[in-house]
């Protein structure tokens, strides 16, 4: 017997030496580092430490009330549940381990009145008070994707053994050989813990900071396929401009040709003022789609890139609407178009290059009225308004019905397509954009100049 008790004394000295050499470097840690992990482990070493002296108070004194310890002990595990699910990043339900640790606080005092074994009242303490380190253990388990790490094995084996140390004394104080193995079990586990507390920071520091670099990866590729989506919208206009530009030198020489050819016909023609002759009215009639084939080259030119190096100046758009009004005036009466103009002079001023100004303006109008080609009681209004540091110059073309011989949307766009992309062409050169909306009765096309 006095054998035992000298194990006893002894593994109660090495395990209060360990655990007071454990909390004083856990708070030495949280001095230097200010982690949370370390405060939790102070917070659980202390806990320990306070769970020992009751029980050196309980085993001197037998009137100590047995609840005290098992409030005490359910203190500690709730840290050390803390700690566990701190590294795992899962949440502890307090609020549940509060309910089953008074469930079983009642379970005790009932056993109690009833006079019931010692070991049997006491193993219901037992069990409240390790509730916390259980429920993070299964936490731990049934999360597939986070496994228990061997630290926290480690903590949930100690907490445990230690548990049983510290509540089930009425068993062991008629069993004091087992309760001195229990304690040099105890004492090796929360020794090996303490010495591994540092690795158990480590894993967790490195946890976060793989977490970290996988939220930065998907950051990085999606702005990598933004990358390439717009490296792909790039190709694209390029080649574009360049077939634009092969094409439009392409198609200059023939003309050239038969420009020339038609001006020597001409020539030599005894009375090349006599437009009812047949040679001579052809002769004028190839010479105006020459004009208008040489206007299609020279948007091609711009397509392909002509605009760079563009020399931009301050102009102030609604003078140059005022210069076009006639010209907008004009082209409506020939379309049978109705035309509203609607802005005011005092709009902020824009960079740009007068020319690929007036031409875009131009571009975008013929394009309104022409995809209401053949619709009834067409109508154009061009307004102007400030939004978001853009001046947006916008005409809008409705009408209210179409005729039989009505032109297919598909070929209205189709017939747009090269507008479009002459206009995009030049908005780009401006640091601006255009925006456009084609339908049976509809078509509005939007240019935006940054003031």
């Amino acid at each position: 017997m006095n054998e035992n008790l000298i194990t006893i004394k002894l593994v109660y000295s090495l395990f209060g030496a360990t655990v007071l050499l454990a909390f004083v470097m856990s708070l030495f840690q949280l001095y230097f580092e200010r982690k949370r992990i370390y405060f939790y482990s102070s917070l659980y070493w202390f806990s320990i430490l306070f769970n020992s002296a009751i029980n050196i108070i309980a085993a001197q004194n037998q009137s100590t009330p047995y609840v005290i310890l098992a409030i005490s002990t359910f203190a500690g595990e709730l840290v050390l549940a803390t700690v566990m699910t701190s590294i795992q990043d899962i949440s502890v339900k307090i609020k549940s381990c509060l309910l089953v640790f008074v469930v079983f606080l009642l379970i005790y005092l009932v056993l109690t009145f009833l006079k019931v074994s010692d070991n049997i009242s006491s193993f219901t303490l037992l069990i409240g008070a390790t509730y916390p380190v259980f429920q993070a253990a299964y936490f731990g388990f049934k999360n597939k994707t986070r496994k228990l790490t061997s630290g926290q094995i480690l903590f949930f084996g100690a907490a445990v053994i230690m548990s049983i140390h510290f509540l089930d004394y009425p068993f062991f104080k008629s069993h004091e050989t087992y309760f001195a193995l229990a304690s040099a079990i105890a004492f090796f586990l929360v020794h090996v813990l303490a010495s591994l507390m540092p690795m158990v920071v480590t894993e967790y520091d490195l946890y976060l900071k793989n977490k970290n670099l996988e939220i930065e990866i998907q950051k990085r590729i999606q702005e990598l396929r933004k990358k390439d989506q717009q490296v792909l919208e790039s190709e694209k206009l390029a080649s574009i401009g360049r077939l634009s530009g092969i094409l439009a030198h392409e198609l200059n020489t023939p003309l050239s040709s038969i420009s020339t050819a038609t001006n020597n016909i001409l020539k030599q023609y005894e009375d090349p003022t006599n437009s009812d002759d047949i040679i001579v009215k052809n002769s004028h009639l190839i010479k105006k789609v020459i004009s208008q084939i040489s206007q299609i080259t020279t948007l091609l030119k711009t397509a392909s890139g002509d605009q760079v190096g563009l020399s931009l100046t301050k102009i102030n758009l609604p003078e140059i609407l005022k210069e076009l009004e006639e010209y907008l005036v004009q082209t409506a009466q020939v379309e049978k178009v109705k035309l509203d103009i609607q802005f005011e002079f005092n709009e902020p001023f824009i960079q740009a290059n007068a020319g690929e100004l007036i031409q875009v303006i131009k571009m975008a109008y013929s394009s309104v009225i022409f995809s209401l080609k053949n619709s009834s009681q067409p109508k154009v209004k061009i307004g102007m308004h400030t939004s978001q540091g853009y001046l947006k110059l916008v005409f809008e073309g409705t009408s209210e019905g179409q005729t039989a011989e009505i032109t297919k949307e598909s070929e209205v766009i189709h017939n747009l397509d090269l507008n479009f992309v002459v206009i995009k062409s030049i908005m780009e050169a401006h640091k601006g954009y255009q925006e456009s909306e084609i339908t049976n009765n509809k078509a509005i096309i939007s240019l935006s100049f940054p003031v």
